[in-house]
């Protein structure tokens, strides 16, 4: 149990469970996405009810990216390089290199 690779690899491990904790969350909160009027409400007399808030934001392009934590390899969907604004030909960035 003293064996530094193996606490290196555990702690390796649970850095990555810890990430997948917080990116299912984050998930669910896209899945259950913006929330909407209450129910048997409408918009106050005179107004029209706004558009799909969605349409056209943020929330309309999602983009995806696969990390192998074991070899730092990463590959990036062609809507992830359009939102980090970054050229197809460039190589995606590392966990370590994202914005926080």
């Amino acid at each position: 149990e003293d064996d530094p690779q193996l606490r290196w690899q555990r702690a390796l491990c649970e850095l990555a469970v810890h990430h997948l904790d917080t990116l299912d969350e984050h998930l669910g909160q896209l899945r259950a996405g913006l929330p909407g009027p209450p129910s048997g409400t409408s918009a106050p007399e005179g107004e029209e009810a706004p558009e799909d808030p969605r349409a056209g934001s943020l929330l309309s392009r999602v983009g995806s990216a696969e990390w192998n934590l074991l070899t730092d390899e990463s590959s990036w969907s062609e809507e992830l390089y359009e939102i980090f604004g970054r050229p197809l030909d460039s190589a995606p960035l590392s966990l370590d290199d994202l914005p926080s």
